[in-house]
């Protein structure tokens, strides 16, 4: 069976109170996956300030 791997960054990981392993599903209105937690060493952040 295949499995996904999620990374998120150190910060949203805190942010969302997730842990290496854990699983975590993402979503929008067109659908969703459900996989395991990957976080990552390094990241750069994607946010706007806007």
């Amino acid at each position: 069976m295949q499995s996904i791997k999620i990374e998120v960054s150190k910060d949203v990981a805190k942010e969302k109170g997730l842990a290496e392993g854990d699983q975590a599903r993402v979503f929008n209105d067109r659908g969703e996956l459900i996989g395991t937690v990957k976080i990552l060493a390094r990241s750069i952040s994607m946010r706007g300030n806007g």
